[in-house]
């Protein structure tokens, strides 16, 4: 995939990647990508000024099935952005605690580490789909940046949503967000 911007003449994004299943429980993504996120950006933009000028990044993911309800997730990628490089992994694990996947749990950890900060982030989801038509959703998550931002370096949000189709093509979605971040004080 490749993506050309007409105004600069310039790339501003590319990736490649390859995905080989080596059995359908255990399967194996190589990808690489170069984004310039200033080309996402419109110039009158105040925000054009504070974005990197280039963000290369190669690694792979690892998609495993050991049991029928047990889904396990890692990833690893190196990154090289304009003052350096760095790294960012990640891993899930989500477990189906019925035989038709209706109600499903699962926890994900990660760490990015680059030359301007870092963070640490944990996040606990749940979902359960009370009848074919109707899910609840419930997720929190905890990030952890190394270096303080607006004087704070936590951030913690919740979200619950509640969805409902109501025809084979539509469905509706309800969704209460709360939270607290170094970027917005306080959301609800």
């Amino acid at each position: 995939m490749a993506l050309v911007s007409t105004l600069e003449a310039r790339l501003a994004e590319a990736e490649l990647g390859a995905h080989v299943v080596l059995r359908p429980t255990l399967q194996l993504s190589l990808n690489g990508r170069r984004t310039i996120p200033d080309l996402f950006i419109p110039r009158d933009s105040i925000f054009w000024v504070f974005t990197d000028q280039k963000r290369d990044e190669i690694g792979a993911y690892v998609y495993a099935q050991p049991w029928p309800r047990v889904r396990l997730l890692a990833s690893y990628f190196f990154l090289a952005v304009e003052g350096g490089t760095g790294h960012r992994g990640e891993g899930e694990a989500r477990l189906f605690l019925s035989r038709r996947y209706q109600r499903s749990v699962g926890v994900q950890a990660g760490r990015t580490v680059v030359p301007e900060n870092g963070h640490s982030k944990v996040r606990v989801f749940g979902r359960h789909a009370a009848t074919p038509n109707l899910a609840l959703t419930l997720d929190a998550a905890l990030q952890r940046l190394d270096e303080p931002m607006n004087g704070e370096n936590l951030s913690l949000t919740t979200t619950a949503s509640v969805g409902y189709r109501i025809a084979p093509r539509w469905q509706a979605t309800g969704a209460f967000l709360a939270g607290t971040t170094p970027l917005l004080e306080r959301r609800l």
